[in-house]
């Protein structure tokens, strides 16, 4: 995992804890994971 991916991660846990889409954030981490 580099540190883009991790960003995209911190990003999904702060959504989800709004309780916004995060599904999008954690698809992008695995883009960026590649």
């Amino acid at each position: 995992m580099n540190l883009i991916s991790f960003i995209f991660v911190i990003a999904a846990c702060l959504s989800a804890r709004d309780g916004g889409d995060w599904g999008w954030w954690v698809f992008f981490a695995i883009l960026a994971s590649d």
